[in-house]
């Protein structure tokens, strides 16, 4: 599916002791309509065993969620960096 333009998931990581929703983000950049049904095989997942508690390790604001959401956008220190330096647009 990759060879006919169908691009998979952005965040490809699931933390240690994630409990949710796994969410795949799809887009076709190809120039052929795809179909895709129930059960046809478009992505892998691994499985990798902790050596600690897992449930410590994952803090992500969508653990827990039973539907897809959509995540938070955040202004983080980097954005502020750029900006103190005039970087990106203004308020």
């Amino acid at each position: 599916m990759g060879r006919r333009g169908l691009i998979i998931a952005t965040a490809v990581g699931v933390h240690p002791g994630f409990s949710g929703c796994l969410t795949l983000e799809l887009t076709n950049v190809g120039e052929t309509p795809l179909s895709l049904y129930p059960g046809t095989a478009i992505c892998q997942f691994f499985i990798h065993r902790a050596d600690k508690d897992a449930a410590a390790f994952d803090r992500s604001t969508l653990a827990g969620k039973r539907k897809p959401v959509l995540g938070q956008v955040k202004f983080d220190k980097f954005a502020a960096a750029l900006k103190k330096h005039g970087f990106g647009t203004p308020d």
